[in-house]
């Protein structure tokens, strides 16, 4: 005896489908924020391993901190090139646009998806084909005054870690602006720090290195107890 055929009705497919879309939007909100939340934890990784990096660089230069950034001279004094020699991989080189900031440690995945060129409704000027991901205090600069203009005199000399009175407050290296096309922090404003972790720039939490070495986020909206200028 031959089995009858079985095949969906309409309404069946209809209910099938619904039942699709309905798991569908239960589980891609989850997936979504289990994606952030491994983009905000490998940058934090990257982060961690430049702060303790640095330590080993103080460690071999009688205790001075790095150059966070010249412009008077990008290839020798950057934290880029001055701690390249503690990572493996490509040697760092200022005049390679487009792979000398984005490659190893340097990419943070979040940064690297932003809208960098000259259209983009958040950047205006020449563009940021760079997506530089980190940026450094540039007051480890000795003479360095925020706001002032820069001159040779600002690249003299490094101050040490002994000069900072609180180290784990005060911030090293972490998350570069989405405007920012050079890697000195010179202020914690949105033109500066990249708020961008957890949601969207400049609503989300910047993460940042400490001179002690311990990693942390702060957001915008509580940055008093972030110390850039630590030569009082």
């Amino acid at each position: 005896m031959a089995h009858p055929l079985w095949a969906f009705t309409l309404i069946e497919l209809l209910v099938v489908i619904a039942i699709i879309a309905i798991l569908a939007g239960m589980l891609l909100p989850a997936l979504s924020k289990a994606k952030t939340k491994a983009n905000q934890t490998f940058c934090m990784n990257s982060t961690k391993q430049w702060a303790m990096v640095t330590q080993l660089y103080c460690d071999d230069q009688d205790d001075k901190l790095p150059y966070a950034w010249s412009r008077l001279g990008v290839q020798a004094n950057s934290f880029d090139y001055l701690l390249s020699p503690y990572f493996r991989g490509q040697a760092f080189n200022s005049a390679q646009q487009g792979t000398s900031w984005t490659n190893s440690l340097s990419k943070c995945p979040d940064r690297q998806k932003e809208w960098h060129d000259a259209t983009s409704p958040e950047y205006s000027g020449a563009g940021n084909p760079w997506r530089i991901s980190y940026g450094m205090n540039q007051h480890t600069s000795l003479n360095f005054v925020n706001g002032a203009a820069v001159t040779a005199g600002d690249f003299v000399a490094t101050a040490r870690r002994a000069q900072v009175n609180r180290p784990s407050d005060t911030y090293l290296v972490g998350d570069l602006s989405y405007r920012r096309n050079h890697p000195p922090i010179e202020n914690l404003s949105t033109n500066h720090v990249g708020y961008r972790h957890g949601t969207r720039f400049p609503d989300g939490q910047a993460i940042t290195g400490y001179v002690d070495g311990h990693v942390g986020s702060f957001d915008r909206h509580k940055t008093n107890g972030v110390i850039l200028e630590f030569k009082q």
